[in-house]
Parts: C-alpha cells; structure tokens; sequence
C-alpha cells in the first residue's frame, strides 16, 4: 500500500499523525508480516492549516473589494468570480462559474477583448487594460472598466486574472459633464475614487470628497495648488507630453486605457493608484479630470497570492515549488556551470520529540539564516522539505562550492560552540552540472547521494553533544558510576541475564541519566526553564532512540524511575510490567546513593543501604532483586569480616 495516512500513537500516548508505504512480506508464498516506513507528517499538517487560514483571509479581502475580481481558464471560461460580480451582472457567482467570459459582452466588443487576450495568451504583453459593455440578467447594458493580468505560468493560478470595475456611471457622467457641472460635482463627491480636475496650467480646480480621504487634504487646501501636490513629479514628467497632446485637443476626449503609478498622501506617503483620466472644453478653456482609484489592497493581495506561491512561510527562502520551476529553468540556461547544495539538519526529529517543534522551527530559521547569509548574490536558497534546505549557484566552480560548503559548516559548528545545550549538525552535499548532457536530476541525485554520505558520518553528532553536556555540568561521576555498573553487572549475573547481554547493562548504567543533558542548569539540578525533572526519562529514551549503539536500552532507560507499586514515573507502570533490566538500575542506583561515596563507604554504608532498601521492598523495588542484593551484600561484607 503506498502513500498511506494514518495516525500513530507515541509510547506516551501522543497521537502522530504519519504516512508512509506498507509492503506485505512472504516467506515461501505464506503471508509472513508486513514492512511499513513512516514519517511524522505533524509539521505538514502545521503548514497545510497555516495556508488554509492565510487562504480564508485572503478570500475575505476578496469578498469585500468593491471590484469584481476574475479567473478565466485558457479557452476563456470563468473558473472564479468574487461576490460582486453579481451587483454587476445580475447573476449570482454560481451562475457565472463556467460561462464563456465573452458571452458577457455586447457583441461590438467582442473583438477588442479577443484581441488583448489573445495577446496575452500569446505572451506578447503580461497586462491589458480595456473598457467593454457587459451585460446585465435584465438585458441592460453596463459599462465595466478591465485590468487582465497573465498569470497563465504561474502554477498557483493557471488563468489570467481579470479586475473588473463598473465604469457605467462615470462614463455617463463623462458623455454629460459638459451640460451639467452641478451634475457631474454631485456624482463626482458621490463616487468611491478620488476625482480631480486640473486646467491647463496644472492647477487643481476640483477636488471630491472621496479625493479627501485618500490624499489627506480639504477641498481648501488642495484648490489652486499644482497637480504636484498629490503626484510626484517623477511620474508627472513621464506624461506631460500625453497630457499636452490632449490638451491640444478642440474637443473632449478619453486618455485611454487606464494606467498605473504612485501617488502621494499628505505627509509624504506614497503609495500604488490607477488613474484614467478625460479632457473637456468650455469657453474657460481646456480641462482635464482624472478618476483615481487606491489600489493599496489589490496590490498587496495580489503580492501576497504571489509570495505565498512560492515561498516557505517559516523561513522565508523559496519553497519547493519555485525551486522545481528554477530547476527546469537552469536546465535550459547557457552558465557555464551550475552548481547545487543540498543540505539537511541533522537530529530534527529528536529535537521535536524532546523540546517541541517550537525549538526544532528555531532551528531551521537559523539554518535558513546561514544558508542565505553565505551564499552569493543571485544563487537561489529554498527549504525543499521539513528538514532539507537546496541552493542553486550559476556559474559557480567545483573549487568555490567547496569553500562555499565549508563556510556553512564552520559557521553552523561556530554557532554549536556557542549553544552547546542544544548543538546545531548539518550534513551537506554538492554537485556542479558541466554539460549540457547532464540533466539537473543528475545533479540533483548526486548532490544528495553525497549529502547522505556525510549525513552516516553524522549520525552520532548529537547524542555525543549530549553526552558532553553531561560531562561538563559534572552530572556524571566516574567513582560513582563504577561503582553502580559493578553493582549492576553482579545484580545482572545473580537474576540470570545472559553474559552476552552484559555489556548493554554497561550502557544502561553509564547513559540512563542522558536525559538530564537537556533538563540539568549549570549547578547540576534540575532547571525550570528546561521542564520538570521527571521528564528526563523520555527525553532520555526519544535520544537512546536516535544513535544505533544506545537503541537497544532505550525502553529501560525510560522506565527506570518506575516502581515495583506503580508509584513511579513516567509511565506508572508495576511489577514485572516493568523491564528486569531497569528494576536492577533503579535498585542498584538506591543502593549506591544511600551507601555514600564509593571510597568513604564502609560497612555502616553497606548496612544502612540495605536497611533503606528492605523498608521499600515491596514497594519501590523488585523484592526479589531485594533479596538478591541483601544476601550478596551480606556475604561480602562476611568474607571481608565486617
């Protein structure tokens, strides 16, 4: 069975959602059991419920815009329509999913808007801006102002996007201007979008009340100043010859399509508009009225559809998307050379597992800094996968993405040395593309090939940070620890656990308190800031778990504060429930810790040890581990003659 999901359940009872593969296994053509390989899809699942909800907002945008905001597949049929196309059309958005676009036109203009699409289609221009006459349900006609964008490539939205606005009553109010200024004055204040009229000279001589709002100036303040005062002069200087042209005009007429460019607040701020604007004519001579509209929140939801397409939201890189189009880019490009790194984070999952993913997020946005910090200007950095980082390097040689890779380890084992409780390890691979005949597959699989080769020599890296930890904080004393492996081995022999499985009950007595590398302050003790102490077993088990050599004693290690009683922790489990092997660690560490230090312990230790040890019989140890104890203590302490 492949790409199955389903939901785990961790030994402590934690619910991971997974998926993997499940391979039926025979032995001589009997079913013998089945092979499955899983992975933690937590984070996925994390990343899905963030796009849903970024998703639902940027819906929300949509459905309150005042314009109407279209998807048109190829063949020109409507795939999405916002809510207001039905103030426009008369239909409501179901009824319009489906239709041919051009169905919607009055005949006239059919072939105009054929013409600037197929343009687009073509790819002769990435916009088009045009006015046709749409119609209603009731067969009326409306006038509706069109902003086409070719998003076609995009794989986020393979369509091109149209932003419709119904223009019917400003174009009726433009065909009228002339015959009634008190007319035009009370739709003009009436409209959504800033209208201001200019004269020759360029001095205000119409300001609306929506002009107001968006620009921040009284109708006072703004009258008899020059344009300027809401257009920089930057985009003034780009027009003054159109604007000439048409004011040469005898008589009224349209500036054509709309256009784009940046307007001015008071205060400075500038910020995105779309203007079209109209010349007219009276004995005082020629005019111009411009109708501009904020386009603030289409822009940004526009640059958000964008970003979101092509991003990873927790690093801020490229995601695997755009890495996989950059891919097939490169692959037709004529550099020189191409070279790819693919790096990965080593030990993510037990840092998950043992300090949450919060930490593990932290973690890769710092690898993701490294990674983009180091490379050069023009390479392409992308997280490809939960722990997996790639970047792509035109024209880069063998000799520069060596030292390019050597710079990212020296600085991520910089950053370890400087965060020894939580050492950051990274395997990474290369592989530069010479020929043409090379495909970036190739080199794609050759770059992981050698980055999984590095990946085996780290493997360990981790587990030693922790064991070094241990070491530094002093929670690991060598008289002491002789001392209980001793005890151990001779406890281990006296209950009947094969000799061969001895040198894992060495393990067990050097390493059970592992778990305490990430819970112990600098003093020793357990520090509140890592979590209670009782959390060391499973921290201690999630890290046995990760390192081949320590696999095998990973249970025991996280059991080994059970009680005989089902009083311990963490799991409270009771009896013989509870693994031989840890039953011997937590009685013979009892021991060792009531007997005092192992060079001052003497008989009375001894003895006092056991009497400890007999009063929780029973109940806190195994008693028959007890007995064992109890009977080789006193038979050494009879030959020693004390």
């Amino acid at each position: 069975w492949q790409n199955l999901q389903l939901t785990l359940v961790a030994s402590d009872g934690r619910q991971i959602p997974a998926e993997g593969n499940l391979t039926a296994l025979h032995r001589e053509g009997r079913p013998a059991g089945a092979l499955g390989i899983f992975r933690d899809i937590t984070y996925r699942r994390q990343v899905d419920a963030t796009l849903r909800k970024n998703e639902k907002q940027f819906r929300l945008l949509i459905k309150n815009a005042l314009d109407i905001i279209m998807i048109l597949n190829r063949d020109g049929t409507i795939r999405y329509t916002s809510p207001s196309a039905e103030a426009v059309f008369g239909l409501k958005p179901e009824e319009l999913l489906g239709k041919d676009f051009h169905s919607l036109l009055h005949p006239d203009d059919l072939e105009e808007a054929g013409r600037q699409l197929e343009r687009m289609k073509r790819g002769e221009a990435p916009t088009a801006a045009f006015e046709v006459r749409g119609r209603r349900r009731d067969g009326s006609w409306r006038h509706i102002q069109l902003m086409a964008n070719n998003t076609l490539d995009e794989p986020a939205i393979e369509g091109i996007v149209l932003n419709a606005r119904d223009v019917t009553e400003q174009t009726v109010a433009r065909d009228r201007l002339s015959a009634s200024e008190e007319r035009f004055r009370y739709l003009a204040n009436s409209a959504a979008d800033a209208i201001i009229t200019v004269d020759e000279r360029g001095g205000i001589t119409f300001w609306n009340k929506a002009a107001e709002e968006i620009f921040g100036y009284a109708a006072e303040q703004a009258l008899g100043e020059k344009i300027d005062l809401v257009i920089p002069r930057r985009f003034l200087s780009r027009t003054s010859e159109r604007l000439d042209q048409l004011f040469s005009k005898t008589a009224a007429g349209s500036g054509g399509r709309p256009m784009e460019m940046t307007a001015r607040r008071q205060g400075g701020i500038e910020f995105p508009v779309e203007l079209s604007f109209s010349t007219w004519v009276t004995r005082q001579g020629s005019f111009l009225t411009a109708i501009i509209r904020d386009i603030s929140e289409r822009k940004e939801a526009e640059r958000q559809l964008k970003y979101l397409s092509f991003h990873d939201p927790l690093t801020g890189l490229y995601n695997r998307a755009y890495f996989e189009e950059e891919m097939s880019r490169m692959e037709k490009s004529r550099f020189r050379s191409m070279g790819m790194i693919l790096a990965d984070v080593d030990g993510l999952k037990l840092i998950n597992d043992t300090m949450g993913h919060k930490t593990g997020d932290g973690l890769l946005v710092v690898m993701a800094g490294i990674i983009k910090d180091i490379c050069r200007l023009g390479d392409m950095a992308a997280r490809i996968g939960g722990d997996e980082f790639a970047v792509l390097l035109p024209n880069c040689e063998r000799d520069m993405i060596d030292g390019i890779c050597q710079r990212i380890r020296e600085t991520t084992s910089q950053y370890s040395r400087q965060n020894p409780e939580l050492p950051l390890s990274l395997s990474v691979g290369y592989a530069v593309r010479r020929m043409e005949e090379t495909t970036m597959n190739e080199v794609y699989r050759e770059a992981d090939n050698n980055m999984y080769r590095e990946k085996v020599r780290n493997h360990d890296v981790l587990v030693k940070g922790f064991i070094q930890a241990l070491e530094r904080k002093n929670l690991i004393d060598p008289g002491r620890a002789a001392a209980l492996e001793e005890l151990m081995l001779d406890l281990a022999i006296a209950a009947g656990i094969p000799h061969h499985h001895l040198s894992e009950i060495s393990l067990l007595a050097r390493y059970h308190d592992i778990g305490n590398a990430l819970l112990a302050g600098g003093d020793g003790q357990p520090d509140g800031q890592a979590g209670d102490f009782k959390r060391h077993p499973e921290i201690g088990y999630h890290i046995a778990l990760s390192t081949p050599y320590l696999g095998s004693i990973a249970d025991w290690i996280l059991k080994h504060h059970e009680r005989w009683d089902g009083r311990g922790f963490p799991l409270g489990v009771r009896g013989e429930d509870i693994p031989l092997e840890a039953r011997i660690l937590a009685l013979a560490a009892s021991y060792v810790e009531a007997a005092g230090p192992p060079e001052q312990a003497g008989a009375e230790g001894c003895r006092r040890a056991l009497a400890a040890i007999r009063k929780e019989s029973g109940k806190g140890y195994d008693p028959r581990l007890a007995e064992l104890l109890a009977g080789m203590m006193e038979k050494r302490l009879s030959l020693e003659g004390r």
